[in-house]
């Protein structure tokens, strides 16, 4: 299987979906410039970003498309933050460098305070059927979301 095969799994597990076509027509292409791509090996990365960010309730998640791993809630709270920055502030190349740079010392500090917890729960989570272990990454997913949605809501608000 190759590259393109591998995304479009991921990507139409991500939208629950089951059909190439389906896929396109959420990246927004035709089912000919889909096929083209497939030929290429050439994912429509672009597309698929654009998508994340135009229907953040879709809930996908691009490093796990293109890659197979996920980002971590911190790592992804720190491309969000990247993100945002960036945005705003297209010339505070030095304020995001800073960001990031606090950002690595906290994520490494955390998990190294986590490690015989990520560990015990791995040692469970092997023991675990697929299913049930999909079933533990979706809610965890989705507390991440809710947490994340908490902090930015106390954010706006001032608290």
């Amino acid at each position: 299987m190759n590259f393109f095969e591998e995304a479009t799994l991921r990507l139409k597990q991500q939208l629950r979906v089951t059909e190439d076509k389906q896929a396109a027509e959420a990246l927004g292409m035709t089912g000919n410039a889909w096929t083209m791509r497939k030929r290429r090996d050439a994912f429509p990365e672009k597309e698929l970003r654009a998508l994340a960010q135009q229907r953040p309730e879709l809930g996908i998640d691009v490093e796990f498309v293109l890659t197979g791993g996920a980002l971590t809630a911190h790592q992804k709270q720190i491309q969000d933050t990247a993100l945002h920055v960036t945005q705003s502030q297209p010339d505070s190349k030095a304020h995001l460098l800073e960001l990031l740079g606090k950002a690595g010392v906290a994520m490494a500090i955390t998990n190294a305070r986590r490690a015989d917890t990520y560990r015990q729960i791995t040692e469970v989570l092997n023991m675990c059927s697929d299913d049930t272990v999909a079933l533990v990454q979706q809610l965890v997913v989705k507390l991440y979301r809710a947490e994340l949605g908490e902090r930015m809501q106390a954010r706006e608000t001032g608290k």
